[in-house]
Formats: structure tokens, C-alpha cells, sequence
């Protein structure tokens, strides 16, 4: 089975009202990896177990793609897919077995009218033969997630008492499966479950 890694960088409200961006490392997600974790990672056939070179000290989620569970007719819709599969308007209820800056397997997506952490409400597509540098990632980011969370929210996340924003990048492990875009993701500032979509919240 073939193993493609992402990133993902959280953006605090309070960085952003500061320091910007380029910030982002003082209060991104950091929970070390398990030794359970980076076994599965491993007997997968993962080269990176959370995000390799590529990554930052922000907190990085490896994914593998694994089959949809199936589902109880009386359960909530849900299904489990690769983040690298994540599209504008899921809703994603967690980043799948592991803690955040983990390696997991998959995402969990859910209908945004069911309890979830995250929404992907904008996405932008790198291209180039070569990943491109940090610097050049966060740049993308920055103007792809910030212009749309004030144009999905309504208000800047500057602004924003309520929302932040993160988003999933390629590392060089899904960049050279094909992964190009930056995925970006609305989600409380004291990352805490939420029902319903944030579009057009304006708080």
C-alpha cells in the first residue's frame, strides 16, 4: 500500500493579530508522535512518520488511504477518506485515530450539521515540478486562506473572536504522489467542536 504524508499548520488568533503567518510555530499543534503511532506508521510503508524534513515543528499528520467503514442506517453519515482527498465544504469531525501532530491514517468526514472540529471552506493548487519552499507554502497559505476566510466568514480572522484558521499542505512524500494543494480549514479558536457551518458567521 502506498503511504502519502501532509502537513498541518495551525494559525492562533493571537499570532495573527501580532506576528502574522510567519508566527504560527508558537502555537501550533505539537503533540510528539506515540511509539503506537509511529509503528502503524511504519508497518504501512510510510517514509516519513509525520511529516519527514518537509515538515515543521508545528505538528504534521501522515494519512494513508484505507476504505470507507461501513455504516449503521441509524448512525449519523460519516466516512473515513485520505486528508489528501479533503474538499471545500467537508466537515471534518476529527483527524482520525491519532492526536493531533500524530501520524493517522485518515480524516473524518461528517455532514456539517453533526458535531465537528473542522470545515474546508477554500483550497489553492501549487504547481511546479519541485515542492515548493516553506517560505513559498506559508506565502500561498497566507493569501489563499486569508482572503477566503474573511470572504466564507465574513470577517477577517484578525477580526475573527470566534474562528481561526489552519490548513493541510503537501510534504514532499504527497507532493511526489501527486499532492499539490493547500487546503484550508475553519475552526474555533479554542478548537472545540461546533455544529453547523461557519459561512457567513461574521464573529
Amino acid at each position: 500500500m502506498s503511504t502519502t504524508t501532509r502537513a498541518l499548520i495551525a494559525i492562533p488568533a493571537t499570532i495573527l493579530l501580532t506576528l502574522g503567518l510567519s508566527a504560527c510555530q508558537d502555537q501550533a499543534v505539537s503533540t510528539p508522535p506515540s511509539q503506537d503511532s509511529q509503528a502503524e506508521a511504519q508497518t504501512t510503508g510510510s517514509s516519513e512518520a509525520t511529516t519527514g524534513d518537509d515538515s515543521t515543528d508545528d505538528g504534521a499528520a501522515a494519512r494513508e488511504r484505507t476504505a470507507s467503514p461501513t455504516r449503521s442506517p441509524s448512525a449519523p453519515e460519516t466516512s473515513s477518506v485520505s486528508s489528501t482527498k479533503v474538499a471545500v465544504g467537508n466537515c471534518l469531525k476529527d483527524l482520525g485515530s491519532a492526536a493531533n501532530g500524530e501520524a493517522v491514517g485518515d480524516v473524518t468526514v461528517v455532514d456539517c450539521s453533526e458535531p465537528h472540529l473542522y470545515e474546508v471552506y477554500a483550497e489553492s493548487e501549487m504547481t511546479g515540478t519541485a515542492l515548493p519552499s516553506e517560505q513559498e507554502i506559508e506565502t500561498t497559505a497566507a493569501q489563499t486562506c486569508g482572503a477566503g476566510f474573511e470572504s466564507f466568514v465574513g470577517i477577517s480572522a484578525e477580526a475573527s473572536q470566534t474562528y481561526t484558521y489552519t490548513y493541510f499542505y503537501p510534504t514532499q512524500a504527497s507532493w511526489d504522489h501527486g499532492d499539490r494543494l493547500i487546503s484550508c480549514m475553519v475552526v474555533t479558536q479554542d478548537e472545540t467542536e461546533t455544529t453547523g457551518s461557519a459561512k457567513g458567521a461574521a464573529q
